[in-house]
């Protein structure tokens, strides 16, 4: 069976989160208020992140040692990290071996007409699409996102929930829309206090 197995306690600033979930589901929603600890709980997951003893076991294979580039994970931040000198469209297809799926997914985000452009001649918006672009499109075993869907409008929401839902990609996002986790048909890992379960 697919599992996704995350335990851990992250001292941070003052705070401690502790993490202590698993989730079978093809889509796992991470929920609370800010501050709370999701963005902490992506980072872990991803590798870039370290706790003494955190464990984080996908489909059995325990990857709390594994550095985060060997990790086979995609993610999109909150903020776009583009690499400046690529264009758009080979900042997407950066960690892609098939490219047939750019067309589908670029109109999905409304960013066909920027693929030749470079990150600096983008919106704030449009970055952030792009980013989201090249997360749902690279080769992963784990796809991550933070807050996906922020800055987007209604339509471009609603386009994007409807490819994670229809798409067999292993997601782990944070989200503050109950809603989401609904139409996602996601297993929400509630974060607040402290504590992630």
């Amino acid at each position: 069976m697919s599992m996704l197995q995350v335990k851990a306690q992250i001292e941070r600033n003052g705070y401690t989160l502790a993490l202590d979930f698993a989730s079978d589901a093809q889509i796992t929603m991470l929920q609370g208020p800010s501050g709370a600890g999701k963005t902490l709980t992506l980072h872990l997951i991803a590798g870039l992140l370290s706790a003494p003893n955190a464990q984080v076991i996908l489909d059995g294979c325990d990857l709390s040692a594994v550095p985060a580039q060997d990790r086979g994970f995609s993610m999109a931040f909150q903020e776009p990290r583009l690499f400046p000198h690529l264009s758009v469209r080979r900042n997407i297809l950066y960690a892609r071996r098939n490219k047939g799926a750019l067309p589908a997914l670029a109109q999905a985000l409304d960013i066909t007409e920027l693929l030749d452009r470079r990150p600096a001649d983008l919106s704030g918006g449009q970055a952030q699409r792009v980013s989201l672009a090249r997360a749902l499109l690279a080769d992963s075993a784990l796809t991550l996102l933070d807050e996906p869907f922020t800055g987007l409008d209604i339509a471009r929401r609603d386009a994007v929930i409807s490819l994670l839902a229809n798409s067999n990609r292993r997601v782990v996002l944070v989200s503050h829309d109950p809603d989401d986790a609904i139409r996602l048909n996601a297993k929400i890992v509630h974060v607040s206090n402290g504590v992630a379960r």
